[in-house]
């Protein structure tokens, strides 16, 4: 994303050849920074994807409107890692396998600069993991990975800000919510995201549902319309869970 949404970055800081010349990075299978994230930021490329395990929907309003996975269905939860801090789904979206790095951008959206959040565990300057910089300054072969797929995640967040502007050019979206009983017989809910309105799609004139197939638009329209099969698992994990807060928001 264009960094609105910071979610589990703490100690967001830009990487420099100095100060981190030493800094290494040691990541595993440790999802901990994520267990409280209900829902994930997605852009186009990953729906045919997340749409195998997530429902995704569609968070925030205007210029901040984005699509997401969503992981929980109350403030603070994640149901897709397990006690041990495993990602349980079989697929991660990439805002989560990105982490610990992250593009700050200014205001014009012309410069990206990459960052680190120093408070992943596995920051370390014990050589533990790949290092970002070689022992003459220039950069590892690790961080050339890390701004590639950082530019790749860029390039693909721009096209999708252009599935999110058609639909709200379209008026396509409508609000939706989702309510399941807990195991003692209390309602709860989820609420603050929307969808695409089945209806207000096939009613398109056949000029703009084709103009939506040659923008690719219309593909992921039909993995996000696929995705929603993934509601009622997730109601029912929560259910099992017996969630006791009240009727949860989707962050935006």
């Amino acid at each position: 994303m264009t960094e609105k949404s910071m979610l589990f970055y703490q100690n967001v800081v830009p990487i420099e050849r100095v100060k981190h010349k030493d800094l290494s990075i040691k990541k595993g299978v440790n999802y901990a920074f994520a267990e409280e994230t209900a829902t994930i930021p997605l852009v186009g490329i990953e729906f045919l994807r997340a749409s195998s395990d997530y429902p995704i929907v569609f968070i925030g309003e205007g210029d901040n409107l984005f699509p997401a996975a969503i992981a929980g269905v109350q403030q603070g939860q994640n149901l897709f890692i397990d006690e041990n801090k495993n990602w349980i789904a079989e697929y991660v979206p990439a805002f989560i396998r990105r982490y610990p790095f992250i593009y700050s951008v200014n205001d014009e959206e012309t410069q990206f600069t990459l960052c680190i959040d120093e408070n992943f565990e596995g920051c370390n300057y014990d050589g533990e993991g790949d290092r970002l910089f070689l022992e003459d300054g220039e950069q590892s072969e690790y961080l050339k990975s890390v701004l590639n797929f950082m530019d790749d995640y860029q390039q693909q967040y721009k096209m999708t800000q252009l599935l999110c502007r058609f639909l709200r050019e379209n008026e396509l979206l409508e609000p939706m919510s989702a309510k399941y009983k807990t195991p003692d017989g209390k309602e709860r809910g989820i609420s603050g995201f929307q969808t695409i309105n089945r209806e207000k799609f096939k009613a398109l004139p056949e000029e703009k549902i084709l103009e939506f197939f040659k923008n690719d638009a219309l593909e992921l329209i039909y993995h996000h319309f696929h995705s929603m099969k993934n509601f009622q698992p997730l109601i029912q994990k929560a259910a099992q869970s017996a969630p006791s807060a009240e009727e949860a928001t989707a962050p935006a």
